[in-house]
């Protein structure tokens, strides 16, 4: 009787420490599950704070950052609904993206959006942009804003991306130029040309910004022993063509000006039409022939060193 005692006693001890061991390994995953979303939930926040700090320096759409600013907040007020009133918010996350918002409308005042100076800026643009692009995707997947408005606010920066990166060449040749290398400065605004020629993008100063650049490659050419011949593949009227008596310097240097100006601004209009396809300019390479790669040092080139 007492051994029978005995060992059921051993059965239930044994059955306890095996439901402890249970609850308290459920409670330990729990609690691993927990601290890794608040990381993601954490470094979530932190890409949407970077994404409207570039907005800011580089695109400056109040409109956009407002519903970005709105959609981080919501995602904060969700955050604390599940956490509930014990966590609650120690670091102060719901504070900062509300101040965020108020300030807005002064921070844009203060900051003009502009285009990267150098070309490890045009790489980070480059890659917080597109984060911004798919920031927009989740944004519209939340019904946080519309499909219309997400279109647009993606086309936008695509086009500020394209500009971006035109601007980089146009600077590069520039600098080459005053080096006193005209063969690779013509290359350089050749590939920017070649960037607008044939983007499916379309965009108000996307024709004025095609004509700069093929006015400063005439400036170069103009001093060529082949410069008329060259001159023809560029599509200039004679009201269109520089001064002959200017340096290919000066032309370089006024038509860089004004492109940077333009490359700078973006309307916002809404273009409806579809885009025509870019017409390939005389003594492109046609399909099948072999594309001429771009300057050794470009930002293409050396994103394409980094690729392989």
């Amino acid at each position: 009787m007492w051994f029978f005692l005995f060992t059921m006693l051993l059965v239930v001890i044994l059955v306890a420490a095996i439901w402890m061991g249970r609850q308290a390994a459920e409670r330990e995953r729990e609690e691993l599950e927990q601290r890794q979303q608040a990381r993601q939930f954490k470094h979530r926040l932190e890409e949407i704070n970077d994404v409207a700090q570039a907005l800011i320096t580089y695109d400056g759409d109040s409109l956009l950052l407002e519903a970005i600013g709105q959609f981080r907040i919501n995602q904060i007020k969700s955050r604390l609904d599940i956490l509930g009133e014990v966590e609650g918010d120690p670091n102060g996350e719901l504070a900062t993206a509300q101040t965020f918002l108020t300030e807005l409308p002064e921070t844009l005042e203060k900051q003009k959006s502009r285009l990267p100076d150098e070309e490890h800026e045009l790489n980070q643009m480059k890659k917080l942009l597109f984060k911004g692009i798919k920031l927009i995707k989740l944004m519209q997947s939340h019904g946080e804003i519309s499909d219309s408005e997400a279109l647009d606010h993606a086309r936008r920066l695509r086009i500020r991306l394209l500009k971006a990166e035109v601007n980089a060449y146009i600077q590069q040749g520039r600098s080459v130029l005053e080096s006193g290398e005209r063969s690779k400065a013509a290359a350089y605004f050749k590939h920017a040309k070649e960037m607008l020629v044939a983007t499916s993008l379309r965009f108000p100063e996307r024709a004025s910004m095609i004509k700069r650049i093929s006015r400063m490659i005439w400036g170069i050419y103009s001093s060529h022993e082949d410069g008329d011949e060259l001159q023809e593949d560029l599509d200039l009227t004679e009201d269109e063509r520089p001064d002959a008596d200017e340096s290919a310097e000066d032309i370089v240097a006024r038509e860089s000006a004004s492109l940077a100006t333009e490359a700078g601004t973006y309307q916002g209009q809404s273009e409806t039409e579809p885009a025509p396809q870019a017409a390939a300019p005389r003594g492109a390479e046609k399909p099948g022939d072999t594309k001429q790669d771009p300057p050794a040092d470009s930002p293409a080139r050396k994103q394409q060193s980094t690729g392989n």
